[in-house]
């Protein structure tokens, strides 16, 4: 099975030499800054997951971290209202259910960790995964192919920002409440961060981590 889309590809070079520990990244998206909304997200009362499809670039099988755009819910903190109310979640990778084009992603999550909530509104939030993910295991993810996406704990908390003109459609999926269905008509705004090893991990404030979280070229 091989993917043929134009994926927007953002390659981060990190500063210094290709010495023993560093590594290079690539932000894999299908959102491009276009048509982008928040207010207007469709979200079923139904909704449980959400799961966005790529595939690695050859060389780049580590998957390191999984990045979302939290939209503001328009929820008062009753104790400090400068507070975010953005609420905890689980953050998943699945691989496709069966070989074949367009497939959805399996029924349950290969790899999965949990994150505490009061994150900011209204812009990116970078979640490192715990351990990188092997995308370079064939008989899990065939030709490099994943879903990676959020699984809520309370309902639609946090709110994720959708794009309805993404550079191709048809890589967002939902589960609703417990089968997935393709989605035609939008893509929601997650990233996957994919690395060429597993070496040291990135400093937080690396050039590289703060282009990605400005989306800076």
């Amino acid at each position: 099975m091989r993917v043929t889309a134009a994926l927007i590809l953002v390659l981060l070079m990190l500063p210094g030499s290709p010495a023993a520990g560093e590594r290079d990244e690539q932000v894999l998206a299908w959102d491009d800054g276009g048509y982008v909304n928040c207010g207007m997200c469709p979200s079923p009362m139904d909704l449980r997951e959400m799961a966005v499809m790529f595939q690695a670039p050859e060389g780049f099988t580590w998957l390191r971290e999984i990045q979302c755009y939290v939209c503001n819910d328009q929820v008062m903190n009753p104790v400090n209202p400068d507070l975010p109310t953005t609420g905890p979640c689980t953050l998943a990778v699945w691989r496709p259910e069966e070989a074949g084009a367009q497939p959805p992603p399996g029924s349950n999550p290969v790899y999965e960790f949990e994150s505490a909530g009061g994150y900011p509104e209204d812009a990116w939030i970078t979640f490192i995964l715990p351990e990188p993910v092997d995308l370079s295991a064939g008989s899990v993810f065939p030709d490099g192919v994943f879903f990676v996406g959020m699984k809520w704990v309370a309902l639609l908390n946090p709110v994720l920002a959708v794009d309805w003109d993404p550079v191709e459609m048809g890589n967002t999926w939902r589960k609703i409440p417990s089968e997935w269905e393709r989605c035609t008509e939008y893509s929601v705004l997650i990233r996957a961060v994919v690395s060429d090893n597993s070496g040291t991990p990135v400093e937080l404030r690396s050039w590289g981590r703060i282009k990605s979280e400005h989306g800076a070229p």
